[in-house]
């Protein structure tokens, strides 16, 4: 029932009422209920944000190994949030969630190993990580192994698999994506030049209130054309009538 109300699958969608029955099925022990009664107080849905509550269940719950209790506790680990700061401890967490397959923890291990966070500095094992998580559909993982395409880090230098893994993520929504293909388009890296499709991507990264995005797509509308212009508003509004709602998941890391 916590999900059906979470959700609004078959009942009127009520956090409040989600978040009792799931605190029911945590009090009896339901590992992925704890998982949830952690995302409720990490995002301040339906109780009081507290970030110390939700390290207590993430942490209930990634002891009897839910991939995403163990992901959401490793991040909390890197970035010392409502917990000590232990990079160690945030890699172990982030390796076993990977290891089992989960894509955000993927992703972390990925960025862990970019940075030197809590192991060696390993551009290629990063980039391995990378492209396990952007096969299953992360959008961060997904930007993150475009980015090392891109520059050719960990990987040989390839823009037209940079633009695949960009375009792969932006088209889900991802505003970071969004603008990196913007890019793209802009310089002709990858694809051919096209001031019309980058337009496009910088205008959809900007309504996400990006910073970057909207200087970069002034910047562009200043030599284009009244009918280039026009084109793209075309393109954009096209997009977005495709465009489906992104749901909240576990923070993510980006390196770019």
């Amino acid at each position: 029932m916590g999900y059906a109300y979470a959700t609004g699958k078959g009942v009127a969608q009520d956090f409040r009422e989600s978040f009792r029955w799931f605190s029911k099925a945590a009090q009896q022990g339901d590992p992925n209920a704890e998982y949830e009664l952690g995302l409720f107080y990490l995002l301040g849905r339906a109780v009081p944000r507290n970030e110390s509550r939700a390290s207590e269940w993430f942490s209930m719950s990634a002891r009897k190994g839910i991939t995403a209790a163990q992901c959401a506790l490793g991040f909390m680990y890197s970035k010392g949030q409502a917990v000590r700061r232990d990079l160690a401890q945030a890699f172990a967490l982030q390796h076993e969630a990977a290891q089992k397959g989960f894509a955000q923890a993927q992703n972390e291990i990925g960025v862990m190993y970019l940075r030197g966070e809590g192991t060696a500095r390993d551009p290629v094992e990063a980039a391995r990580w990378f492209q396990a998580g952007a096969q299953q559909g992360d959008t961060d993982a997904q930007n993150n192994l475009g980015y090392l395409y891109d520059i050719g880090l960990g990987v040989k230098r390839n823009p037209n698999e940079a633009v695949r893994w960009f375009k792969a993520a932006a088209d889900i929504g991802d505003p970071v994506a969004q603008v990196n293909l913007g890019g793209m388009y802009s310089k002709g890296r990858g694809v051919p030049l096209d001031y019309v499709e980058a337009y496009k991507w910088f205008s959809l990264a900007a309504s996400h209130n990006l910073p970057i995005a909207i200087p970069a797509r002034e910047g562009l509308s200043s030599i284009m054309t009244p009918r280039q212009l026009s084109a793209a508003q075309s393109r954009i509004s096209a997009w977005q009538s495709r465009q489906a709602p992104v749901t909240e998941t576990n923070p993510q890391e980006r390196i770019v």
